[in-house]
Order: structure tokens, then C-alpha cells, then sequence
């Protein structure tokens, strides 16, 4: 075994410990059957945006957040619910970019978002306020996660009652740019190339 990224070996822990710092999993491959070298890219698995603000319809209640339109790789399914189907099992790494904004009311809107895997909160929270209709505050939370075949993925926000009861994710768009998405999702994963 060659240990990629990591492992017991004090060399590559060591590389193991700035890879992780980078945000990727120790990962552990074989030699190279043929005796060449083996390398490991990162690989694009899933980057879906939704540019529609998405309103919480109650206060105290989560909402499953959608992430644009269908689409399917051979290791995902995203459905227009936002529902992502593993077709895979593997280590992932996911981004999720969360655009906090309010559409009213008059004090400051504290919201939060999530990562779910099959029902299940997945890794920390994010949180913010947004103390003004026209701000806009972007949360990113980055996560590694094991999943199985047919593992469901979801993320949720929430905007709790005992503020202003005008959270909502928000799109900008204007200057002639590609707009800015109320929520994106980013899924990628390391894998091991022999030659």
C-alpha cells in the first residue's frame, strides 16, 4: 500500500496533515499494478446553483432549500427538490454556499443552514444576521462525508422566530456579471489514478 495524502508513515502524515488542512480526507491507495506512479486529482462531481430567492414560509420550521434544475452524473442524482442520490459509495467533499438575505421587517433576521445525510445533521451549523432588508451575507460550510449507495443528501435553513420573520435566500444579480445564486452546492472527490 502507498498512503496518498496521509498515513502512518511519518512522511506522508505529514503531507496528510496540509492536505487536510485544505480541507481533503486522508485518503489510502495501492501501488500501481504496472510498477508506475500513482496520482490523485480531484475530480468535479456536482455543481448546481439556484438563482430564485426561497422564501421561509414559517418561522421555527426548516426548509429544505432546491438547487436549480435536475441534473445526473454517473455518481449523482439531484432532483428539483433538492433531494441528491448517491449513485456511488465514497468519500466526498461538498461546499454549499448559503446567500442570507431579507425581504422586510425592521430588526435584525437570524438564520442558520445545514447539511443533512439521510435525515441526519451532517457537521457544524452555519449562522448569521442580517440586520438590514437590502444585506445580503454569504455562509459557506465545507464538509467531508462518507456516503453509501442510494445515501441522500439535502440542506436545510432555518430562520428563528424571535427575530425580524423575513428570512429568505437571496440572488443579486445587476453590473452586467453572471448573477450571484440565492444557494449553490459544489460535490468533488479525490481520486486515485495509476499509470
Amino acid at each position: 500500500m502507498t498512503k496518498l495524502l496521509g498515513g502512518t508513515d511519518p512522511v506522508f502524515s505529514e503531507i496528510g496533515k496540509v492536505t487536510q488542512g485544505l480541507g481533503f480526507e486522508l485518503l489510502e491507495v495501492d501501488d500501481s499494478p504496472t510498477g508506475g506512479t500513482v496520482t490523485v486529482n480531484i475530480v468535479d462531481v456536482l455543481l448546481a446553483n439556484d438563482f430564485t430567492n426561497q422564501l421561509l414560509p414559517l418561522d421555527d420550521t426548516p426548509l429544505q432549500v432546491t438547487f436549480g434544475d435536475a441534473q445526473a452524473t454517473a455518481e449523482i442524482d439531484l432532483d428539483v427538490l433538492g433531494n441528491i442520490t448517491f449513485l456511488e459509495a465514497d468519500d466526498f467533499q461538498v461546499r454549499v454556499h448559503f446567500g442570507f438575505g431579507r425581504d422586510g421587517g425592521g430588526t435584525i433576521q437570524e438564520m442558520w443552514g445545514r447539511i443533512l445525510l439521510n435525515g441526519t445533521q451532517v457537521g457544524s451549523s452555519v449562522f448569521t444576521e442580517v440586520d438590514d432588508a437590502n444585506d445580503v451575507q454569504i455562509d459557506v460550510v465545507f464538509e467531508n462525508i462518507e456516503v453509501d449507495i442510494n445515501d441522500i443528501l439535502t440542506c436545510e435553513i432555518y430562520k428563528d422566530g424571535g427575530s425580524a420573520n423575513s428570512g429568505v435566500t437571496s440572488h443579486i444579480s445587476g453590473l452586467g456579471w453572471n448573477p450571484a445564486p440565492s444557494m449553490a452546492i459544489h460535490i468533488f472527490r479525490a481520486v486515485a489514478i495509476a499509470t
